[in-house]
């Protein structure tokens, strides 16, 4: 390759910043999520690589909203609460019951009679949270986050709990994430450069925490 070829190339790479993120942070990004993904929901481990927790087993009373698996309720009885009622502009209480089964051994036992796991907690009973930790790319970075008020208050909720970060990447995930970036940035700048392939510009959107 000649000079005048060299920066020809040089001057193909300019301008299609978009196409780098997709080809080299954006697939990365993508492992590195499925790996955080697996750690929490599957292995139960938070953000320093140790057990998140223990479920709990204080009594509770359990309404079939807050089953899964809706044919695993069984009605024990009725609990009393306060309902909140509106109409229109105004607001009032009144006593209503409500259908309740009764287990002894508190949240642990409402996973364990549905089938859920219970050694370990790990984050992953209707699959919500799961789902909605997801990843989206713009022209310049990668995002990572949460995209429900109900996943964020889940995530905040949970590391006040059990007083440690889940959600993040480990030092060990962003390491390898790192790694796998440079690696394809070495593959199109020895593609373009050396071999002569071409990139085409993509652009994506999107606004949501940055990795780094």
């Amino acid at each position: 390759m000649t000079t005048a070829e060299y920066i020809l190339k040089l001057q193909e790479l300019h301008g299609v910043q978009g196409s780098i993120v997709k080809y080299t942070i954006a697939p990365s990004a993508k492992e590195l999520l499925a790996a955080i993904k697996k750690r929490i929901f599957t292995d139960g481990l938070n953000s320093n690589n140790s057990q998140i927790g223990n479920y709990s087993t204080v009594p509770v009373y359990a309404t079939r909203k807050q089953f899964t698996k809706p044919g695993a309720f069984v009605p024990q009885g009725e609990t009393q609460y306060l309902a909140t009622i509106k109409r229109g502009d105004k607001t009032y209480q009144r006593k209503a019951k409500v259908k309740t089964m009764y287990l002894p051994e508190g949240y642990k036992q409402l996973r364990d009679i549905q089938g859920l796991p219970t050694d370990k907690v790990n984050l992953k009973y209707s699959g919500k949270t799961q789902k909605a930790y997801i990843m989206e790319e713009t022209t310049e970075a990668v995002l990572l986050g949460l995209n429900t008020y109900r996943a964020s208050g889940i995530r905040s909720k949970q590391e006040r709990r059990f007083n440690a970060p889940i959600f993040i990447g480990t030092e060990t995930e962003l390491r390898n994430y790192i790694n796998s970036v440079n690696l394809r940035v070495e593959r199109i700048l020895r593609g373009v450069l050396i071999e002569g392939q071409s990139l085409k510009p993509n652009v994506g959107t999107y606004d949501y925490e940055r990795l780094f």
